[in-house]
């Protein structure tokens, strides 16, 4: 099972940080928020390959606006493209708004931890009649946590997802990373997974991010599944994008 809450369920860059860590183009999130009174845009394309079906989010869209010193509000919209049986069909994949807010910043040993609540659902009837998104609407509940070391930062997070006639999802997953002279280089792995029948699906990936200058950053990952409770679940992934913040 696989849960279109958000596509790739999006964080965003600290607007000041020790070092880069999850959000876009990760799906593990990390306790950073935008600025207060700025903007962060993220347009990306996200290519997933199953057996026998092909998948394409292009663009997929979140906009972010900082509402507070420790918060902020986004609004997520994928279009997404499946191609099964040499038929393709497109519409959104499911819609999503959150808000994140971070209650604690890292001093010394303890670390940055966030909370991320955000609502999913359907914009069209059309697109679950196609398969594109899930019926009704979900309520994702997680938490974000991040260590920043001398030459590293770790974090995890991990999240309960509610759903209108579905059983208890979660999600969760660990990301590294690390920034050198402009370059942010990351790894993770993250899973999905259903309590009660004990479902699950983890990916691994490899992440890049360059900054350009102060207003955008270049954004690629690519990664494939590791483990999955069913065959027709093992993919290949990759993210390819652009984050503007102003």
């Amino acid at each position: 099972m696989r849960f279109r809450i958000c596509g790739p369920l999006g964080g965003f860059l600290l607007a000041s940080r020790g070092f880069a860590q999850g959000g876009p183009p990760l799906l593990t999130d990390d306790p950073g928020t935008v600025e207060k009174g700025k903007w962060e845009i993220n347009i990306a394309w996200i290519k997933r390959s199953l057996p026998g079906r092909r998948e394409n989010e292009v663009p997929h869209f979140d906009a972010n606006r900082g509402i507070s010193g420790r918060a902020h509000f986004k609004v997520e919209i994928p279009w997404l493209y499946t191609t099964e049986n040499g038929s393709t069909v497109s519409g959104d994949g499911g819609a999503s708004i959150g808000i994140k807010y971070r209650f604690l910043d890292s001093k010394g040993s303890l670390p940055s931890i966030s909370t991320y609540p955000q609502l999913g659902f359907t914009l069209v009837p059309r697109s679950i009649r196609l398969g594109l998104a899930d019926p009704g609407t979900s309520l994702l509940l997680p938490i974000q946590v991040q260590w920043d070391f001398p030459n590293f930062s770790l974090n995890p997070d991990f999240g309960v997802i509610l759903q209108d006639g579905a059983a208890t999802g979660w999600l969760g997953g660990v990301a590294v990373g690390c920034h050198h002279h402009g370059n942010d280089y990351l790894a993770e792995i993250h899973g999905e997974g259903v309590w009660s029948t004990g479902e699950a699906n983890w990916v691994a990936q490899l992440g890049f991010r360059h900054e350009f200058g102060e207003q955008s950053t270049f954004l690629f990952a690519f990664g494939r599944t590791i483990a999955a409770s069913h065959t027709d679940s093992l993919s290949w992934t990759s993210y390819l994008g652009i984050s503007l913040h102003f």
